[in-house]
């Protein structure tokens, strides 16, 4: 970056991926998946290609959503969308660490207990993981908010210098109101994976990029980008609550399991943002 700019960063990206890529590939052949039979000889690669469509339609969907909200902060003052590019930065930080890698690390094991019939084992492994997700990202969120401006400062120096920490810091407080929605959501959306369901979490999806694109266009005039940051928060929450409404119906989850220590929660929480 310091010899060529933006570009650097970009040739960064490129080789992180092609180096990602190498690694995954050395993995495959290593467990001898690799060559793997053609999609003539093995019907189930098709099967799973199939299901995979719904899956790609919903990252288009999150994708949608993104486009929409950067081209709403286009039309706020200066600056705006370099700062909300930012807040979102620092949203991503806590769910790339926790959220998206317990979702990760579930789908395996949840897909097992599906396909064994052990429903009840299933069942008692989401509600622990949506459990422990709900005391990770409750808490975070809570210190994040109340620490927003110092947090931007440290981590990102130079908007203290163009005195847009403040600006990024409101979104980011808005956006982490919809943190715990979002690590939900990855872990959700595995758990409809295990069970061969890829559409139910498409559905929730594209319903909250409807939600997110309606409420941004409203909040974002009388309140910039602290409107998109809610409309957001809203969106997930939204996703979130469909999805467990969802298995609930589907796969007998217990709600009152799942939020049962919630309340304790967010006294923890509002006590640690204190």
């Amino acid at each position: 970056a310091p010899s060529m700019g933006i570009e650097g960063a970009a040739w960064g990206v490129v080789a992180g991926s092609i180096l990602y890529a190498l690694v995954a590939w050395a993995s495959a052949i290593h467990r001898r998946l690799i060559p793997a039979r053609t999609l003539e000889r093995d019907p189930e690669a098709g099967r799973a290609l199939r299901m995979m469509l719904p899956r790609m339609l919903g990252l288009g969907a999150t994708q949608l959503a993104l486009t929409a909200m950067t081209a709403l902060a286009s039309g706020l003052p200066a600056g705006s969308v370099a700062a909300f590019a930012t807040a979102q930065i620092l949203l991503q930080l806590p769910l790339g660490l926790f959220g998206v890698p317990i979702g990760i690390v579930m789908l395996p094991s949840m897909a097992r207990e599906v396909a064994l019939g052990n429903v009840g084992e299933y069942r008692r492994m989401l509600t622990a993981g949506l459990r422990a997700l709900l005391v990770v990202m409750v808490g975070i969120a809570a210190v994040g908010i109340a620490t927003a401006v110092p947090m931007v400062e440290v981590l990102f120096p130079s908007t203290m210098a163009e005195g847009s920490a403040g600006t990024v810091a409101e979104a980011l407080r808005f956006l982490l109101v919809g943190l715990p929605a979002h690590a939900l959501i990855a872990v959700l959306a595995r758990a409809c994976y295990a069970r061969s369901d890829t559409r139910m979490p498409v559905i929730w999806a594209i319903v909250a990029v409807a939600i997110d694109i309606v409420l941004g266009v409203i909040l974002s005039g009388p309140f910039g980008l602290a409107g998109l940051g809610a409309a957001i928060a809203v969106g997930a929450w939204t996703e979130a609550a469909g999805l467990l409404v969802a298995l609930r119906r589907d796969a007998g989850l217990v709600l009152r399991e799942v939020l049962g220590p919630l309340p304790a929660i967010l006294v923890a929480a509002a006590a640690g943002a204190g």
